[in-house]
This record gives C-alpha cells, sequence and structure tokens, in this order.
C-alpha cells in the first residue's frame, strides 16, 4: 500500500489505496485521439442525470488510428434534446507512445456532503520510460439513484510516476457535491449515488528529447441573477513551454475540469473546453482559446419542451468554471486539432440514465 497525492483545482488531498489493474487499450502506440473538452446545452434547465464525453477504445496500427468520440446526457423527469459539440485533437509522434485506460469510480454518501473517490492506474510499459504525463481524456458519470443538481464537480488526474521498472503511475479522481431540493425531487432519497468513468491517457517516451509537457490553469468566475441572460464568453491565451524549436509540433490536453457553484443549481449549458489555433516553435509557445462557462437560465427556456418545460424554474447564482491544461511539445509528430457536433434526444419521465438513448457515439478514425 502506497501513499499517493491527488491535486484537484484549488483542492488536494493524500489518501492510502491498493493499486488498481485495469486493462488497457492498445498499450504503445504511436498515434492517439487527445480530448480539448466540450460543450453541452439543453432547451431548458435540469438535473444531472447523466452527462459525459470522451475518447474511448483507442487502436492504432502504425498508420491509422482509431477511437468512439462519445457524448453523453440524460435528464431527470422532463423530456429534451441536447446539443453538443467534442473537442479534441489527433495526435501522432514517435519516438513516443500513448496507452488509454478507462477508470471506473463510484461515489456514495448523503446530499450537501463533499464526496471524493479515487482509483491508482498503474501501466507496466515494459521499457524503461525517462519522460511521462497523464491526462484526462473524457468522462462519463451518470446516477444509480434519483439524479441531483450540482453544486461542485472536479476531475482530475495526478501527476506521473516513472517506477524503476518501468510502470507509470498516477491517481485519477473526482469530488463532487450534489443534492436536490426542488418539487420534481423524491422527498425520502436524500442520497447520492453516482456512478463515473474517468479515460485516462499516458504519453510516454524513452528518449528525453523527445517530448517535453508544461501546465497552466485557466479558469472563469461567472455571475447571474433572474432578470439578465448570461451569454459565453471566448479568451484567447497563450502557454509557453520549452523554447529554441527542440519540439516543432506541440498539442494541448487536459489534466483536470473544475465547476464550483454557490448553491445546488439546475444546468442548462456547460462548456469547458480548449482549441489550439497556433504554435511557435521557436519560442515554445502555443495560442489556444478557451471556452469555460456554466448557464442556469435562458429565455424563452420554459417554452422549449412544453409541457414539461413550463415548470423550470430561474435562479440566481454565481460560479467558477476551469482546468489545468498541459502542452505536449513534441520533436516529432504531427497534431489536427478537430470537433464533433451532434444531439440527444432524451425521451426523460424517469428513463434510467444507462439506457442507449443516452448515448451518441461515433467511431473515428484517422491516417498518419
Amino acid at each position: 500500500m502506497k501513499i499517493l497525492s491527488l491535486y484537484l483545482t484549488g483542492f488536494s488531498i493524500c489518501l492510502a489505496t491498493a493499486s488498481a489493474a485495469p486493462q488497457f487499450n492498445d498499450a504503445g502506440s504511436d498515434a492517439a485521439y487527445v480530448w480539448n473538452g466540450f460543450e453541452h446545452s439543453w432547451g431548458y434547465n435540469h438535473r444531472a442525470a447523466r452527462l459525459g464525453d470522451g475518447i474511448t477504445d483507442q487502436s492504432s496500427d502504425g498508420s491509422l488510428c482509431q477511437a468512439t468520440l462519445l457524448h453523453t446526457s440524460a435528464s431527470g423527469l422532463g423530456p429534451d434534446t441536447a446539443e453538443f459539440t467534442s473537442h479534441f485533437t489527433e495526435l501522432s509522434a514517435s519516438p513516443v507512445r500513448f496507452a488509454s485506460v478507462e477508470v471506473p469510480l463510484r461515489l456514495t454518501g448523503d446530499e450537501g456532503a463533499t464526496l471524493f473517490a479515487w482509483s491508482r492506474v498503474d501501466f507496466p510499459t515494459g521499457s524503461q520510460p525517462v519522460a511521462a504525463l497523464a491526462i484526462l481524456n473524457g468522462f462519463d458519470m451518470l446516477a444509480r439513484g434519483s439524479s441531483d443538481k450540482l453544486k461542485s464537480l472536479d476531475l482530475a488526474v495526478g501527476p506521473t510516476r516513472i517506477a524503476n521498472d518501468g510502470t507509470l503511475s498516477c491517481a485519477a479522481g473526482v469530488r463532487l457535491n450534489a443534492g436536490c431540493d426542488s418539487l420534481e425531487c423524491p422527498p425520502l432519497d436524500q442520497t447520492v449515488d453516482m456512478d463515473v468513468f474517468l479515460e485516462v491517457l499516458f504519453v510516454y517516451t524513452e528518449d528525453a528529447s523527445a517530448l517535453a509537457a508544461t501546465t497552466k490553469r485557466v479558469s472563469t468566475d461567472l455571475h447571474w441573477d433572474t432578470r439578465t441572460e448570461i451569454f459565453p464568453t471566448t479568451v484567447v491565451d497563450t502557454i509557453t513551454g520549452q523554447d529554441q524549436g527542440a519540439f516543432p509540433t506541440a498539442a494541448l490536453g487536459l489534466r483536470s475540469l473544475h465547476l464550483s457553484l454557490d448553491s445546488w443549481h439546475h444546468m442548462l449549458e456547460w462548456r469547458a473546453q480548449v482549441t489550439p489555433t497556433a504554435y511557435d516553435a521557436a519560442n515554445g509557445q502555443l495560442q489556444y482559446s478557451h471556452t469555460l462557462f456554466f448557464k442556469q437560465w435562458a429565455q424563452g427556456m420554459r417554452w422549449s419542451h412544453p409541457p414539461a418545460s413550463l415548470l423550470a424554474q430561474r435562479t440566481a447564482g454565481s460560479g467558477t468554471v476551469g482546468a489545468n491544461l498541459v502542452l505536449i511539445q513534441l520533436q516529432q509528430g504531427a497534431a489536427h486539432a478537430s470537433t464533433r457536433s451532434g444531439s440527444i434526444a432524451w425521451p426523460g419521465w424517469n428513463l434510467p440514465p444507462d439506457d442507449p438513448a443516452a448515448v451518441s457515439a461515433v467511431q473515428a478514425s484517422f491516417t498518419y
């Protein structure tokens, strides 16, 4: 049993746990899809029965990389249609390798309590890496009991450690505060029961000159009342790593996502995405845009899906949406940022969130 630390945005905890032994997808491949976040919006606001976005089931054969691009959404009682955009980067590299895994976690406890679950992830590379990192490559969270409103949510992957035998280790965890005090909530159910699946991608190499990583935290503070509708703002920023042209290729990944609200809120919209736009290898600087946004209500939402939407309520509030970014610099490789947009028509009426109707998944591939 070893002691590991998992750092979440604005929060750190040190726990003891036994090692996990997850099954990795196509370990040691030379290409991967790297997740850059998502945008999600309902027609009117809901509790969070299910929400997810990310990259699963990765594989590559030396010239073709394949993966499943996933988005999930389910409301509580009311039917609705969710619109979404998934952001990702197609990344290939040499002599850098990738290995992906899904980490299952379970959160159970009282409403209003801050619940925390994490797992240690060990990957025996069979080689001797000298540089490595792990990134958050997506998530999927679904309620096993009645759905709740979110107050705070952190999804994170911790620092990577390299053992003497070449095994890579990191911690992956989730922190949640949720509950429900609305009329549609079961009055006798005062508990939170939720499954969370985190997608983790290891990036590693035996050549110290082939890979570099730099992290940066970004956040947006939000305030809203019940009269003036708020809208997302896209921010253009830069992240700087190693310079002097040593790394001609660069990509952005995510180490964590953070949502913190002043109280439990129905959710209309959540955006947490980064888009790389230009890279200056000489200065080691990547320009990117990011949108970090939460929305509780919108004008006209009560008429978006009557009669259920007629009960949608506006509440004033405040909060912070944040992310921990990682700049991945490569000596050899190629990176191409892209998106996928779609919609999910959710039937509602307390249909279980693990129903196939909550899932939009497509098979994607790129050559390299």
